[in-house]
């Protein structure tokens, strides 16, 4: 909803300024503080409101329209001022203008909580906590489930770690209330569990209401601990719990068939997701009704564009022959207050016109667009949070300006190793909100006397081992992903006590010899936290593989281009990976492979390919149960026979779905399960 969204953001950006010593609006710092109340509170009202119950919903929606234009205006009105672009602001007309859209709202709110007394309001204040005789004193008589009782205690209360749901199902009237009631009051589950919640959904529910309820359904001691932990946090693990419910609720429109996966990590999470057209078309539509986003995909779009220019806030492009660029670009200077521009579709080889003068931009997608010259224009876009874009040179002094920055984005076509060389300035350094860096292959810029804190730094992809010394990566304290590559295998520092919090780590060296190996100033060993590790080039001993095996967090394994070097791989008792799902082994010259379901009790997928010497597989890796599927892509026929040979093994074994795949080349060879 457009509304929500508005108020959220402009919401968070208050706070921002209020917890900012340089800013320009320090002399208003009253009025500031009472204005973020008001939108706190009227973020509250909505989040109650909506979904409206249904006798409410023709109100909630003109309100929701009020809402998000003033919003938008208040919006509009401080980054205009932030941006130098008007002289100067005030508080309170923006505040009269909105304190009676707010009052309206915290009336609606108050009537639908009067009505949904079960779904309460979002804070423990509006919320009163259910009676402390009703949640550990009451009890429930239970007749005819007695030994049902029974069972699912001793269900939940097992030796198991896992996170379990446990449903109660059956018709209405039965008692699967009173037995969860009973349940969640029982003596032995109140020992076990320090803390419990208790909440009632029905089929008008809002998310937001329920985790309220949840939270003030606990006892004292569990109220004061989520307390503890939502005050304490700081904002880069507040972000990291959003993205992860951001990912449960992309997940869940997958299975709902809302949204389709186009393409799945090897870590088994969404890549790439699209929509269905008949969906598509009604989400552009109902964006467009909406001002909340407005899509040019036809000429027929460029001239809606056009029309509705000064309304629209979000713009994608989608760039193909059915549109005439230059109309696209007359009609984008209309939208003054534009905050999202997206250039979709293939990459253009060749320069277009581009109108970047948006003052109060946010979000400028233009990675399959090629610039020649850096845009000047980019330095005053202070609001910029994404940028990503195409530029082959090196990246102008004037972008340290984008001091709200938090993902950057720069690819390199066609893509050019240069040793030694960065691409990033020299004022890169003063850019402290950045959360993700991805370039083309590039060194740091030397780093100052004085080294910053990039505490919000989560991801640095393809940057030069050179670059990432102790002192740079003491910088970076929260460091989750990292991606390094060198030119030819050499001597290098890895400084894996200065990463522990590194989740994904990727090494690449692009010029493999066999007779050259990596070498460590220290000892070979890797961050404890890894779940995902890339190595390719590295030219290490089969014997190396104990540091990799030590990693207790490892699910994804890929080795590439004699990231170990050697003709025997051989395991030992002691090399388990206990978690690894996925392993990938691509080009190395292996030939004999000694290995069982021991070593690898948790494997899901293995993939093989080009591993031309490989006489082999285990036959043992047929024994392994959760395994669902292995992939040969040209590989020699020795180990080829031996993987139809261990489909059969494992089929008489596992009644499963298990699937070979071969291929060759072009060709490929399936060996599905047998019916």
């Amino acid at each position: 909803m457009a509304a929500y969204s508005a108020v959220v953001s402009l919401e968070k950006h208050l706070k921002q300024l209020l917890e900012s010593d340089q800013s320009p609006l320090h002399d208003q710092k009253p009025h500031l503080q009472s204005f973020y109340n008001t939108i706190s509170t009227l973020r509250k009202s909505v989040e109650t409101i909506f979904p409206a119950p249904k006798q409410h919903r023709q109100t909630a929606a003109a309100l929701a329209t009020l809402i998000r234009d003033a919003i938008y205006h208040a919006q509009d009105a401080l980054d205009s001022f932030l941006s130098a672009k008007s002289p100067t602001f005030s508080f309170p007309p923006i505040t009269q203008t909105i304190h009676p859209i707010a009052n309206q709202a915290q009336s609606l709110a108050d009537s639908i909580r009067k009505q949904k007394p079960l779904l309460g309001a979002a804070t423990e204040a509006d919320i009163p906590p259910p009676p402390r005789s009703y949640l550990v004193t009451r009890t429930f008589r239970i007749v005819g489930q007695e030994r049902d009782k029974q069972l699912l205690i001793e269900e939940l209360v097992s030796d198991v770690h896992q996170l379990q749901i446990v449903p109660i199902s059956g018709m209405a009237g039965i008692g699967k209330t009173t037995l969860a009631r009973s349940l969640y009051d029982d003596r032995h589950i109140m020992n076990s569990f320090h803390f419990r919640a208790w909440v009632t959904v029905s089929q008008d529910y809002h998310v937001g209401d329920i985790l309220a309820r949840l939270l003030n359904s606990m006892d004292k001691k569990g109220q004061k601990a989520v307390e503890r932990v939502y005050e304490g946090s700081d904002d880069l693990m507040l972000r990291g719990r959003l993205e992860k419910v951001a990912e449960d609720y992309l997940v869940d429109l997958t299975q709902r068939n809302l949204i389709t996966v186009r393409k799945i990590s090897s870590s088994g999470r969404i890549k790439t997701c699209g929509l269905h057209d008949s969906l598509r078309d009604l989400a552009v539509k109902e964006s467009g009704t909406e001002k909340f986003f407005h899509s040019v995909r036809r000429y027929a779009n460029a001239q809606i564009l056009e029309e509705v220019a000064k309304s629209q806030r979000r713009v994608s492009v989608h760039k193909n022959i059915l549109i005439c660029l230059k109309d696209v670009y007359h009609s984008a200077k209309l939208i003054s207050d534009a905050r999202t521009l997206i250039y979709a579709g293939s990459h253009h080889h060749h320069p277009m016109p581009l109108f970047l003068s948006y003052d109060l931009l946010r979000v400028l997608d233009a990675y399959t667009v090629y610039f020649i010259r850096f845009p000047r224009e980019l330095a005053h876009l202070i609001h910029l949070r994404y940028l990503s874009l195409t530029y082959n040179g090196k990246l102008a002094s004037t972008l340290s300006n984008l001091q709200n920055l938090q993902v950057l984005i720069v690819r390199r076509q066609p893509r050019i190793i240069y040793v030694g060389k960065s691409f990033l300035p020299d004022e890169f350094w003063g850019m402290q909100q950045l959360r993700h860096l991805v370039m083309t292959e590039t060194d740091l810029p030397k780093i100052p006397e004085t080294p910053p804190l990039f505490e919000n730094l989560q991801s640095l992809t393809n940057i030069h081992a050179a670059s990432c010394t102790r002192g740079v990566l003491k910088m970076m304290p929260n460091l989750k992903k990292l991606s390094m590559w060198v030119e030819k295998a050499g001597v290098v520092s890895l400084y894996p006590d200065e990463l522990k919090q590194l989740e994904v780590f990727k090494f690449t060296v692009f010029n493999p010899r066999p007779s050259k190996k990596m070498e460590f100033e220290s000892e070979f060993y890797l961050p404890p936290k890894l779940r995902k590790l890339s190595l390719s080039g590295c030219g290490l001993p089969w014997e190396a593989m104990g540091v990799v095996a030590k990693l207790e967090h490892l699910e994804v394994l890929k080795l590439r281009e004699l990231a170990f070097n050697g003709d025997e791989w051989c395991l030992l008792d002691s090399h388990v990976f206990e978690r690894l799902k996925y392993m990938m082994i691509e080009y190395l010259n292996f030939k004999t492979w000694e290995a069982n379901n021991v070593h690898f009790p948790a494997l899901e997928q293995l993939h093989l390919r080009h591993c031309y010497d490989l006489e082999e597989i285990p036959l043992d890796i047929g024994f392994i149960g959760p395994l669902r599927l292995i992939e040969l892509v040209d590989c020699g026929r020795a180990a080829v026979g031996s993987a139809a040979t261990l489909k059969e093994q494992h089929e008489g074994v596992y009644d499963k779905d298990f699937q070979v795949r071969i291929l060759f080349s072009s060709e490929a060879l399936v060996i599905e399960p047998q019916p």
